[in-house]
């Protein structure tokens, strides 16, 4: 065992390997009195068995004193208070303080620190010519890190000569040493004072790190000085632990100038770097052997070990036991199986691995993209060793590198674009269409089409309508007006207004001066409104008078302006620059910017041209809410084509008989509405109605049934807002089972992978990846962007694009066409509108009285099950609260106060429970309508009743769950059950119904009121 730590195995590990590997998976050192095992299922036995076999280090203090090491004798004390050599309870409630901090949700939501950490010191490195990989690069790593999750930033030199002094002290107590190293003692000391002051300020002002972590559990008293010193003894096992990252990300390096193969792979499909990575653990990784000791007598795959007996676990021996790996020591970037031991198993595995893997994967993906060529320089002192046999890490790597890109091979990628090469033999594949347009941009497509058909109706609305040119010279004249005021190519202008003429021609004017322009709808949220315009740093406002300028965090501007002109503003603007900004639902609880291009809203055009083929004539409705990108669908469709757009103010659009009305009287032909709205109307012939096209949420086989008529197309749309609204489509049939997503639209593609990048065969479910022209990017998010795109690695005849990593799970058929499956997360699409739940339940847990909330979807509503902070839940003030902060697909139907949120049976948070119903409460009456003295009251009791009695129906609950006084929004109304309830009450009334009037006053005796003053009951 002595020659661990001697400078040739230190070097080389595998001489010491293939010397013991006759001696068996489990032998003793008679000449060291221990246990050694090399074998991969012996060491998993003996690592995750913490019953039977003790982590704890003891060194005898009384021989470190004799031996004149005073100081190592005290820091000796340190290493008996580390996580990595205490047992249980004592190692579970450090790791449980830390569990939040090293949670793989964790690790993931703070990439794009990690990137940044890698990004700026691949930065500071040459361009190129000779430089130390340890030294320059790969050393400066683990500090930067430390000091971030430490939240100490700044003191990396500090830390990093405070690592080093940890590993030589490790050395040193296993070694037990006769001279003492008094430069280690006086580092070591200086770390435990400066790491214990940092935990009394963490005290005093917690953060987001790690020290903040570990004194929590002491808020509110003040602590022991033993309890400050176990806190820092454990931040120094931090400190010291990721020098393992050092060796990480110079071994892999290395081992790729030694595999070109390996690296010609990785340069050309970066994402595959973790998995090189995982594999350099494994063949050559830094920690090389831990000890346990046997709490009593054992047996260990057939071998007895007497209890106090200690054993030495060889990671390294372990990680190529042939036993559980094929051809072990080879790199195989593709290799499955069980996990490496480089960052051990068990309750002791290193918390931080995830960290390290992830900035050891991102610092190699920069240094091969900065340096197409590197090698290791020539002579015998370009490598250098150091003296740690356990954390073994080369000391320098000299290594000179390039600019000079070496010769690259194409290879074939296992990516397969849905609908390609998987026909029956004989037939032909039907790719995705393709086309082009002379426009650059998609304000450039609409002048043309004004030039084309001028006199055409572009717009109409009930209180005006403009032609085409009419539109055209208007919105040139507001661009003028707008350009003076700052809007730019590069810049962003909101426009927040109701549907109207005004509303077209303000977009069309933003598109002109170049700007991006950024819709939401007057009723968003205030609050959330607010944030989407600071997010998209929106340079003005465009605005209708609606809301109050004090609304807006930036200059308004009217849609005013003085006589048409027939030029447009010179912007410069070109396809690459972004033409929209939308939002979606973002898990942090935030909404997330989406940015979406002028090239890729031209392919939105044509895809829709192809598509739908509508022309001058032809009648879109403008429906979908302009908070989604769904609403710009409906602006392209119409007035890039030469139909006529549709706009009605909101209580037409009422779901329910209101829209059924508006599109039979309107003549409309074209309409895109979601499923959940198409079912909610009543049926009704609408003759005109020649497209019905559904988009996003999973379409019913049902609802082609429904809609099904004589000359009436039916269109299943397909697009995430990342995608630039459209991706995939298909044509319904009536004798349909279920309809499909279809396939791409022009110029698009879409791929269906698994986990690890492979396509899938047809019929088998995998994820979908969608690319091509319209692919977006998220606005301030580079965390995101990492995290949902990857460049194409299908791409081999020229630079590659971006893939959009959807979290749809899809199968495809075998013509090629898209069945969809369901989701990978949380995601879900309330009337079309899609939301992250993570996001609903931070903002609910952010209102007063809530402690902890768990939303779920259930029947299209969103249900949740909330901790309150006393022994009451306050439904009104937490109402008040969202509505500020969430629009009306994201307020929770029901709240059901609990003591605790459900968990599964590992503790973690249940996503599946039966969704509450409404609050109990008294009904109106108990037994019908009460007897009144006089006719009126006699009427107006008889009326509540009812409308309670529809209450019931609509929302589908019990009858008791209704009061006089019960707001129909507040015990779980929406616009679709509000649909429902407006076909009953119409057929009560045989009146068509004010919604705004209902929407003001939505109580069961309130309406009744309203209904008999106006004179409406039957």
């Amino acid at each position: 065992m002595h020659l661990l730590r001697s400078p040739e195995v230190i070097a080389d590990p595998s001489r010491y390997i293939d010397a013991i590997a006759e001696l068996g998976p489990l032998f003793f050192d008679e000449v060291g009195s221990v246990w050694v095992c090399s074998g991969y299922a012996e060491a998993v036995e003996i690592l995750r068995d913490h019953r039977r076999f003790s982590s704890v280090r003891e060194h005898d203090r009384t021989a470190l004193r004799e031996r004149g090491l005073h100081a190592s004798a005290a820091l000796s004390a340190m290493v008996h208070e580390q996580m990595l050599f205490l047992d249980p309870p004592h190692h579970s409630a450090i790791r449980s303080a830390l569990a939040g901090q090293f949670s793989g949700k964790r690790i993931k939501s703070r990439e794009g620190e990690l990137r940044r950490i890698a990004a700026r010191i691949v930065e500071g490195l040459p361009a190129e010519g000779v430089l130390d990989l340890v030294g320059d690069f790969a050393a400066q790593l683990p500090a930067a890190l430390v000091a971030l999750l430490l939240g100490m930033p700044g003191r990396e030199a500090e830390l990093t000569r405070w690592a080093e002094a940890y590993e030589r002290l490790l050395g040193s107590l296993s070694a037990l040493p006769s001279t003492p190293d008094p430069q280690v003692d006086q580092d070591l000391a200086d770390a435990l004072s400066v790491l214990q002051q940092e935990a009394k300020s963490r005290l005093c002002d917690p953060g987001d790190d790690v020290i903040s972590s570990l004194t929590a559990p002491l808020a509110g008293r003040t602590p022991s000085d033993e309890e400050l010193f176990a806190i820092a003894a454990n931040c120094i096992v931090l400190v010291g632990g990721y020098q393992t990252l050092t060796h990480l990300v110079t071994s892999t390096l290395l081992a790729l100038h030694d595999n070109p193969a390996c690296q010609q792979q990785l340069r050309a499909a970066p994402e595959a770097i973790p998995s090189a990575v995982t594999e350099i653990m494994r063949i050559n990784g830094s920690s090389q052997y831990v000890a346990r000791r046997a709490r009593t007598d054992v047996t260990v795959q057939g071998t007895p070990i007497a209890a106090g007996e200690s054993v030495l676990v060889h990671l390294a021996a372990a990680n190529l036991d042939p036993r559980t790996f094929t051809a072990p020591r080879a790199l195989d970037l593709t290799r499955r199986g069980p996990r490496h031991l480089g960052f051990g198993t068990g309750r002791h595995a290193c918390p931080g691995a995830g960290y390290a893997e992830r900035l050891a994967s991102f610092a190699i993906e920069g240094f091969l993209d900065r340096y197409p060529s590197y090698a290791p320089e020539p002579g015998p002192n370009a490598l250098s060793w150091g003296l740690h046999g356990n954390t073994r890490c080369l000391e320098h790597a000299h290594i000179r590198a390039t600019a000079a890109a070496p010769a690259k091979t194409i290879t074939a990628t296992a990516l397969q674009t849905a609908g390609e090469d998987t026909c029956p033999e004989g037939d032909h594949p039907l790719p995705p269409p393709s086309g082009s347009t002379t426009a650059n941009c998609w304000h450039e497509v609409f002048a043309q089409q004004a030039r084309l058909t001028p006199e055409a109706p572009a717009v109409q609305g009930p209180h005006g309508a403009a032609t085409y040119r009419e539109l055209d010279q208007r919105a040139n004249a507001l661009a003028h007006r707008l350009r003076h005021l700052g809007a730019e190519p590069g810049a962003v202008v909101a426009v927040v207004m109701e549907r109207s003429v005004e509303f077209a021609l303000a977009v069309l004017a933003v598109a002109k001066t170049g700007a991006a322009f950024l819709l939401a709808d007057v009723t968003c949220p205030r609050e959330r409104l607010r944030t989407m315009l600071v997010e998209a740093a929106a340079r003005l406002v465009v605005s209708d008078g609606t809301l109050p300028a004090s609304t807006f965090p930036t200059q308004v501007v009217s849609t005013d302006v003085p006589a048409p002109r027939p030029d447009a503003p010179l912007t410069g603007v070109s396809p690459g620059d972004t033409a929209y900004i939308v939002f979606t639902s973002g898990t942090t609880g935030t909404p997330k910017a989406i940015a979406i291009s002028h090239e890729a809203t031209v392919n939105l055009s044509l895809a829709q041209r192809q598509i739908f083929r509508l022309g001058p004539g032809e009648r879109v409705l403008q429906f979908l809410s302009p908070n989604f990108d769904g609403c710009l669908a409906d602006l392209t469709l119409a007035l890039l084509s030469g139909a006529t757009l549709i706009v009605a103010p909101t209580d037409q659009l009422t779901v329910g008989p209101p829209l059924v009305r508006l599109l039979a009287d309107q003549k409309i032909t074209t309409a895109i509405l979601t499923p959940s709205v198409w079912s909610a109307l009543p049926d009704q012939p609408l003759p005109d109605l020649r497209i019905a096209a559904a988009a996003g949420e999973r379409l019913p086989a049902a609802w082609v049934r429904q809609w099904a008529a004589p000359g009436r197309r039916l269109l299943n749309l397909y697009g995430p807002a990342e995608t630039a609204v459209l991706a995939t489509w298909h044509e319904c049939t009536p004798g349909e089972d279920q309809p499909p997503i279809g396939r791409p639209v022009a110029n698009k593609q879409a791929y269906l992978l698994d986990d690890a990048l492979r396509q899938v065969a047809p019929g088998q479910e995998g994820e979908l990846w969608i690319g091509g022209i319209g692919v977006g990017r998220y606005l301030n998010r580079p965390d995101l962007m990492e995290e949902r795109f990857i460049r194409n690695p299908h791409a081999t005849t020229e630079e590659a694009g971006l893939l959009y990593r959807t979290g749809d799970i899809c199968r495809q058929r075998p013509d090629g066409t898209l069945d969809y499956v369901g989701r990978r997360d949380r995601q879900v699409k309330i009337r079309g509108q899609r939301l992250e739940l993570d996001e609903v339940e931070r903002v609910v847990e952010s209102a007063p009285g809530v402690a902890a909330c768990h939303v779920q979807e259930n029947d299209g509503r969103l249900h949740a099950l909330i901790v309150p902070t006393g022994p009451h839940l306050d439904e009104e003030p937490l109402r008040s609260h969202l509505a500020l902060r969430l629009h009306s697909a994201m307020l929770p139907a029901t709240f059901t106060p609990v003591t605790e949120l459900p968990r599964t049976q590992n503790g973690k948070a249940e996503h599946r429970f039966a969704p509450a119903t409404a609050p109990t409460a008294p009904a109106p009456h108990p037994h019908g309508p009460a007897a009144a003295s006089d006719p009126p009251r006699r009427e107006h009791s008889r009326l509540t009743w009812q409308i309670a009695q529809d209450f019931a129906h609509a929302l589908d609950i019990p009858l008791h769950q209704v009061r006089a006084d019960s707001d129909f929004f507040t015990i779980g109304g929406d616009s679709l059950t509000l649909a429902a309830f407006l076909v009953r009450l119409e057929s009560l009334t045989d009146n068509p119904t004010d919604t705004t009037a209902l929407i003001t006053a939505p109580t069961p005796e309130q309406i009744a009121s309203r209904l008999l003053t106006s004179g409406a009951s039957t």
